[in-house]
């Protein structure tokens, strides 16, 4: 990875050195990781590695791990199919890996060596932070006046229906998030389960921000805390949408707003999101609120039934 701008130029957000070597040495130790190493005339030439799980194996960020070269692809093949060929013989119906850059070009050959082999890609997404000490004010231009509830006020199954409406409710919303949200009312309320069992990240009833008029649930930010990386607290909007109805009204500012001047009192430093980049309106209210782009990623996921 020394070869790939955010390894080599972290952001906050990104990987400290230090801490990836030791959890990748205290994940040799682990029955359900593997680890291949491809070997010329002695040398190590390249590596692999990947987490079975019970439906589902995962590469590790930007494997093969191969030092680009004329023999890249060929070594980068060779240990993709020999992984190929031990989930297959173990059962495993699916292979999933994701590539983190900040341009194209310093993956191009991994990107390249995934479709040759029926790897399906899912849409690109834009990584954006923020420093949360820049001077923040809750917005004045919401043009709806709403209250803000939190995860205890309201039900599972009323927020589930709120957030699958607004990410699929029309054409436009549907061409944004097709592939990168749970395409059904079952799917968005297991999510939201998940989050709520902090599995995905340290996510607090209060950092759920519900925007209420009258008796409609309008919109909604789910927060949450990703602790320190690089030794800096790190704060998430792990999920924004607001309604078709009450759209350009200020709703997804204003809660915007809240969770950051939130995250400051709490002495965070940094606060992250994600989101498809074809999610032209939602990069626009990003950047408006101080957020910058900082890497893209891409999904990407193999059947092999």
């Amino acid at each position: 990875m020394q070869h790939l701008s955010w390894y080599e130029n972290p952001n906050p957000i990104d990987y400290d050195t230090n801490e990836e070597l030791e959890e990748l040495a205290e994940s040799f130790s682990l029955p359900h990781h593997v680890f291949l190493i491809a070997k010329s005339n002695g040398e190590t030439v390249g590596c692999i590695t990947f987490e079975i799980r019970e439906k589902s194996a995962r590469l590790g960020v930007t494997m093969p791990g191969v030092p680009p070269n004329e023999n890249a692809f060929m070594i980068g093949n060779r240990l993709l199919k020999e992984s190929i060929s031990i989930l297959k013989s173990k059962s495993i119906p699916v292979l999933h890996c994701t590539f983190k850059y900040r341009t194209k070009e310093e993956i191009q050959w991994h990107l390249d060596l995934v479709k040759s082999l029926g790897f399906v890609p899912q849409p690109e997404g834009t990584q954006l932070i923020r420093p949360i000490d820049e001077s923040t004010t809750i917005t004045n231009d919401s043009i709806a006046q709403f209250e803000i509830l939190h995860r205890e006020d309201v039900s599972p199954q009323s927020l589930a229906e709120l957030t699958y409406h607004s990410f699929l409710g029309t054409p436009e919303d549907r061409s944004i998030h097709k592939d990168t949200v749970p395409m059904t009312l079952d799917g968005t309320l297991e999510l939201h389960k998940r989050i709520a069992s902090n599995s995905m990240f340290f996510s607090p009833a209060n950092y759920w921000y519900i925007a209420k008029i009258g008796d409609e649930l309008v919109g909604v930010l789910i927060g949450g805390d990703l602790g320190k990386r690089n030794g800096y607290r790190i704060g998430i909007i792990g999920e924004l949408c607001v309604s078709p109805s009450f759209r350009r009204c200020g709703i997804a500012s204003k809660l915007i707003s809240k969770f950051i001047l939130d995250l400051k009192k709490a002495n965070f430093d940094f606060i992250f999101v994600g989101t498809p980049s074809r999610n032209i309106h939602a990069l626009r209210l990003y950047e408006k609120h101080g957020f910058t782009p900082t890497n893209y990623v891409t999904h990407f996921s193999l059947s092999l039934e």
